[in-house]
């Protein structure tokens, strides 16, 4: 149970950050206007994802499901992860850094194979 509240502090940290980011991003970067309702319904939505996360921790801590490899710890970590990852993919929109995606073999013969297929179409449609 102490471990749940030791992490609570943490999840409200990410929590916010990921709100404040999100907000400046949406209403300083892309010109959005500043509504006070999607603000409210974004902490509302933040507030029962993490209670939710919260109780799930409690219940884990109550019921022992170790056996499962299921702990409070993970539990709470992956609730801080999850917001932490989130606020920082809106720092790195704000701060123009783009994340590269790793494309496998198979994604990239696919890729190449449907343009080469669009050259051939474009092309006969063309003569």
């Amino acid at each position: 149970m102490t471990d749940i509240l030791y992490s609570m502090p943490v999840l409200l940290i990410g929590m916010g950050m990921n709100i404040l980011l999100g907000l400046y991003y949406q209403v300083g970067m892309c010109g959005s206007t500043f509504q006070l309702g999607r603000l409210l319904g974004g902490v509302a939505k933040a507030g029962v994802v993490g209670l939710s996360f919260i109780g799930l921790a409690f219940c884990f801590d109550r019921i022992d499901l170790s056996s499962l490899g299921i702990s409070p710890c993970i539990i709470m970590h992956s609730a801080i992860c999850l917001y932490i990852g989130k606020a920082a993919a809106h720092l790195s929109k704000i701060l123009g850094i783009a994340a590269k995606k790793e494309v496998s073999r198979e994604d990239s013969g696919a890729a190449s194979q449907t343009a080469a297929e669009q050259a051939l179409t474009a092309g006969s449609s063309k003569g």
